[in-house]
This record gives C-alpha cells, structure tokens and sequence, in this order.
C-alpha cells in the first residue's frame, strides 16, 4: 500500500536543504522497517547542521507553511546541541524534527551568565508533564520576536494544543485510549493554561495571592458527556474542547477553524467517530 510518507519525506528534505546549511539528514524510526510503516506513523528525521548557529523556529515555521502546507500544530523543545520539532500540517502529514548543532549553541557559549529560565530543557527531562504554566513562559531562544510576549506564550499553548489533536487521533488509531485519554484531559488544562495567562496579562502580574472568584467555562464541559463507550467519550471531548478553542482562539490573535481541518484528518486517518 502506497502511504504518504515518502512522499511527504522528500518534499521536507528538499525545503530543508534549500534554507538550512546541512550536513546530512538521517531517517530514523518506522520508516526503515516497513513490516512498523503504517498510516499513523509520522517521519523522524534528524538534520545535521554545518555550524552552531541556532536557528530562528518563527521564520521556519513561516517557510513550512508557504512551502509545504499550512502548519496546523506543532511543539518545540530547546536543549544545549539540538532542537526538537514536532509538528503536524493541515494535510495530515506530521514529522518529528531533530536538529542537532555541532556543539553547543552559539547563544548559549556567549552568554557567560546563562541560567535555565526554562526557555530550553534537559535533554534527559520528561518532555510533557509540566503541571504548570511556567513552561509556556518562553517561546525557543531564538526567536525574533520578546520572548517574555503575552502573545508568544499564547502561541505555545494553542499550537500544541492542536498538535495534541492529532495525537489524540493516532492513539486512538492505535487503540491506545490510555494515552489518548490522557491527551484529551491535557486539551481542557491548556485551555485552563490560556485563561491563567490572560489573568496574568491584565494584571501584569503571574503570582496571585487570591484569585478573583473566575469562572471557568471550559470545564462544564466535562459535565455534559452523553456517550459511554469510552472511545467515543475520548472523541467527545476531543471535538469538546477543539470547537471551544476555536471560539476563543481568534482573541489571542491565532486563526480560528481547525475543527472543520481535524475532522477531515482523522477521516483521512480512518480513525472513526463511531
């Protein structure tokens, strides 16, 4: 059976090559053993750059979207001698991106007094389980715009809140709904996340002795499940939470319809709401 990923590899290649300065790009995972190569599986690629200059993630996501396809969700983490990208576009196509410098990054040697602000992690650190909003509080090192931006941080939430979708969907592919269940539970926090941020910013404040008595809209959603199979309450809240964040997202500046966009990949990815 033909997947898209062939295709989808040659076409990532042939853009990196063209803006990044590589010294070779390696494929790993399924994708070398086709007896593992299925629809749900994504690309893992790990680019190996010619210098340690790190790079500017804003404009690659910008020439991603131009040249590729639109970029629906994606994730960064920063650590010492390599990025990791993960991202997913609006055709369904996803890709886990690791670039790794030759040494340690140049913004890192020439800061003499730089301190872990939580801008970039250990690479030996568990990647999602932060229970607070502290790890949106920078976007990646690099980025033109200020890092400690009210909208930068807003970025981070919403576009892995989207990326978290389409995972949602692999998992359930899989007919993993331990991980997709606990995916889908991570949605209703990062829109929790996206309210505790905007307190802050009208406050300009991120400490709060006594909050104000808010509501929060987002959980009475938890409330209103009519399914029982739970694959089919997994998706309710899925749908639950991505047509909320449609809702609101246009206030933070982020471009709103991706549920109409996810619906279309997961029957793409044949992954049933039935």
């Amino acid at each position: 059976m033909q997947l898209w990923q062939n295709e989808a590899k040659k076409e990532m290649v042939a853009v990196l090559e063209h803006i990044i300065n590589i010294d070779r790009i390696d494929l790993t995972g399924s994708m070398l053993d086709e007896n593992l190569l299925d629809i749900y599986s994504d690309v893992d690629l790990e680019i190996y750059l010619t210098d340690n200059i790190p790079l500017d993630f804003t404009e690659l996501l910008d020439v991603l979207t131009d040249q590729v396809n639109p970029v629906f969700g994606y994730e960064l983490f920063n650590y010492d001698t390599k990025d990791v990208l993960r991202l997913c576009f609006e055709n369904g196509w996803r890709f886990d991106l690791s670039f790794i410098y030759p040494a340690v990054k140049k913004s890192q040697l020439d800061d003499s007094s730089h301190k872990d602000d939580g801008s970039h992690c250990d690479e030996n650190s568990q990647r999602d389980d932060n229970s607070n909003r502290d790890e949106y509080s920078n976007r990646d090192e690099n980025s033109n715009r200020d890092e400690s931006s009210y909208k930068d941080k807003t970025d981070i939430v919403i576009y892995r809140f989207w990326f978290y979708c389409i995972m949602i969907l692999i998992k359930l592919g899989r007919k993993d709904n331990l991980v997709a269940a606990h995916l889908t539970l991570e949605l209703y926090r990062l829109i929790i996340v996206l309210q505790m941020l905007q307190r802050d910013n009208e406050y300009t404040a991120d400490i709060h002795r006594f909050g104000g008595n808010e509501d929060v809209p987002v959980i009475s959603l938890l409330t209103r499940l009519k399914e029982s199979n739970c694959k089919e309450i997994i998706i309710e809240l899925l749908y639950g939470a991505a047509e909320y964040m449609d809702e609101v997202s246009g206030s933070y500046g982020v471009k709103s319809g991706k549920t109409s966009k996810l619906k279309k990949i997961q029957e793409e990815l044949g992954t049933s709401q039935s």
